[in-house]
């Protein structure tokens, strides 16, 4: 009888073990649901700057009961973008990345008395099982009016890709940042 028992409560906790992309990716919103009603028990801010590259901005971290923590990296990349990178963990593993990414570049119409700008969003959601990213979803949207692009691509399908480099590199900084306490740490996860 207890090795049933033993049985049982090892299959339980290891279900995410036997579960298809499609699963995972339902319990990770479902986590990610959770999270976002929550009232942070600890936060944290860290403005960071690199001395010889256009990287600079600001990083939030939020502590909640439960052992859930979320991370948001918002810095501009140069002149021409930013990019706003959230991570969200469960007891110290990362189980959601979701980037978005802002840049324009000047419209082929543009002059010096009457400028215009191009403006690109993109948006990235990563799913993650342990190490491994099951799910990448991406959308992104141009229009020459910047103030549009959300609602652009909100009402957009996100498209399956595969996860690529990209996703082990949101991983491995997701997990440095994790760790971060000054901002020397936080550069030196986008090096």
């Amino acid at each position: 009888m207890i090795k049933l028992v033993l049985f049982l409560a090892v299959l339980c906790f290891s279900s995410t073990a036997f579960a298809g992309p499609d699963e995972r990716v339902a319990e990770i919103r479902q986590w990610y649901d959770a999270v976002q009603k929550l009232k942070p028990s600890a936060e944290r801010k860290i403005a960071f700057e690199a001395k010889d590259d256009p990287l600079s901005g600001d990083l939030a971290v939020k502590d909640f009961d439960g052992g859930w923590k979320s991370i948001v990296v918002s810095y501009s990349a140069g002149d021409h973008g930013e990019i706003d990178e959230h991570y969200y963990f469960k007891d110290g593993k990362l189980f959601f990345a979701y980037v978005v990414a802002t840049h324009w570049r000047f419209h082929p119409d543009s002059t010096d008395e009457n400028p215009k700008t191009i403006d690109t969003r993109s948006e990235d959601r990563y799913y993650y099982d342990g190490e491994t990213c099951v799910r990448r979803l991406t959308c992104n949207a141009t229009s020459d009016d910047a103030e549009k692009l959300p609602a652009m691509v909100a009402k957009l399908e996100q498209k399956k890709v595969e996860p690529g480099d990209e996703a082990k590199t949101q991983r491995e900084r997701a997990v440095k940042l994790f760790g971060a306490k000054t901002a020397a740490e936080v550069l030196a996860a986008y090096e």
